[in-house]
């Protein structure tokens, strides 16, 4: 739904094309690992494990060049104030709150995300041995008609 969201704004970004991108090939390969995951296949922890990890890869990257993109740029407020010089008193250094906001608020969704995908990744991973337990406990008969009901 984000990667379908992120789309239109492409045409006037190539940082929306690039998220848009790796947002549907994140969404993708989730709906693969879900299938394995279906199928009872012991690769599928580690697989959506690793998706986890590149969704946090993306999301960070993401947040790390915001940063420096805003970081290195006049802004909007500098263009405003060279454009009007009197406002510079009425402002004050208002440049320098909207790279310190700028600064917290990608900060902050780069933190969360190396907090939350980093534990549904740890999570995945750890689920191999659960799904492995379940495998030789449970009758293969059994296990036939979980994969033939999940797939329905």
């Amino acid at each position: 739904m984000f990667a379908a969201l992120t789309v239109p704004f492409a045409l006037f970004s190539p940082t929306a094309l690039i998220m848009g991108l790796g947002l549907g090939a994140i969404a993708f390969f989730e709906f693969k690992g879900r299938r394995l995951l279906q199928r009872f296949d012991t690769k599928a922890p580690a697989f959506l494990g690793f998706n986890q990890i590149a969704f946090a890869a993306l999301i960070i990257g993401y947040c790390a060049w915001s940063i420096y993109a805003n970081m290195n740029s006049p802004g909007r407020y500098a263009e405003t104030i060279a454009a009007n010089p009197e406002l510079t008193r009425m402002l004050g250094p208002i440049g320098d709150l909207h790279k310190t906001i700028t600064l917290a608020v990608y900060g902050a969704v780069a933190f969360s995300s190396l907090l939350f995908q980093g534990s549904m990744a740890v999570y995945y991973f750890t689920r191999s041995r659960h799904l492995r337990a379940c495998l030789t406990g449970t009758p293969e008969w059994v296990l036939d008609i979980q994969r033939a009901t999940a797939t329905a």
